[in-house]
């Protein structure tokens, strides 16, 4: 999902760059809609580039915008121009020298599949910069950043969002891989959605198997009794099956995890 495919890089820049040159007929808009709508996808892949290049070699190689296919800097010609021109200006200050971060910090000022593709983004650059673990830990160690995201961010973005914590938990060897299970269990504690709530307690239940402590789901059962009994009854199955089927290693684990929910139940 990370990696440019150079021969569907090269195809889509040089359709771009000669659509110009498309016979006026009627398949002329078609096939600009089609060009628009797969450097959509490829953007959102993460593989197209928007910073200026001085010399091309390789037809992969060149940059391409909206605007080679005439689509207006301001306006909606359709929905998918729209769409095609935001993910652009977004990718244009994540390469720039603002970085990701910007887009971070206003995360819950973006639309949907803005801040899905931000996300999206903080993901890929773990394996292709491996440069994001500050601007996580200053965001995370932020009360007023988590308190909004977490209350604000539409729900299948904040679902995103709580998956690359906990992955990007894992790849922690400081105390943050201890931290993120704890500030998630607080911030499911105070949040008031039912659903936002259930996002953050499965969260809060995988973080902290992954880095094997207890406290922060037995502070949930505590404060959140009911709710979160419920809940871990019914996973009590699927962790079961998780230590009979797994490594020794991650057997322990959920036995262990088990253990917790029993002695609570």
């Amino acid at each position: 999902m990370f990696s440019p495919y150079i021969w569907s890089d090269s195809l889509l820049a040089t359709g771009i760059k000669h659509w110009r040159n498309f016979p006026a007929c009627d398949a002329r808009e078609g096939y600009r809609q089609f060009l628009a709508q797969r450097m959509h996808v490829a953007i959102c892949m993460g593989s197209l580039r928007t910073m200026a290049r001085g010399q091309s070699i390789y037809a992969f190689e060149i940059a391409m915008s909206p605007s080679d296919l005439e689509i207006p800097s301001e306006g909606a010609t359709t929905e998918r121009f729209d769409a095609c021109r935001q993910l652009f200006a977004a990718r244009a200050v994540i390469d720039g020298a603002a970085g990701i971060d910007q887009l971070l910090q206003e995360l819950t000022e973006t639309s949907e599949g803005i801040a899905d593709f931000v996300i999206v983004n903080l993901q890929s650059q773990i394996f292709t910069r491996g440069s994001v673990a500050a601007d996580v830990e200053a965001l995370l160690s932020n009360d007023e950043w988590r308190r909004c995201v977490f209350e604000q961010l539409p729900l299948q973005s904040l679902e995103t969002l709580l998956f690359f914590l906990t992955e990007w938990q894992l790849q922690q060897d400081g105390d943050w891989n201890v931290r993120v299970p704890h500030l998630l269990a607080y911030e499911c504690e105070r949040i008031e959605d039912q659903e936002r709530r259930r996002l953050l307690l499965i969260a809060t239940i995988m973080s902290s198997m992954a880095a094997d402590i207890a406290s922060p789901v037995e502070r949930l059962i505590h404060t959140k009794r009911k709710e979160a009994n419920e809940f871990l009854t019914n996973w009590r199955e699927t962790v079961q099956q998780i230590a009979h089927e797994s490594e020794p290693w991650v057997a322990a684990r959920a036995r262990g995890f088990l253990g917790t929910i029993d002695r609570h139940q």
